[in-house]
């Protein structure tokens, strides 16, 4: 999904996903079973990115539903 600012929003489901995302082009991706938001900092290569600047964004009790619409 497109975001607010010409950066893509993607939702993982099951932990297969969340890999397959990390390693995707998706700006900020959302563990939604764990309700966990990453910034992938790196594109297609492997992991969130540099360790200061990527990675767990944030944690959302309850883990609620987010769209890009949310940001």
């Amino acid at each position: 999904m497109e975001g607010t600012d010409g950066g893509t929003f993607a939702i993982a489901s099951t932990k297969k996903e969340l890999k397959q995302l990390m390693k995707s082009d998706a700006d900020v991706v959302y563990d939604e079973r764990k309700g966990k938001l990453f910034l992938n900092d790196n594109g297609t290569a492997k992991g969130w990115g540099n360790d200061n600047h990527a990675g767990l964004i944030a944690r959302f009790k309850g883990k609620p539903e987010l769209s890009a619409d949310n940001f």
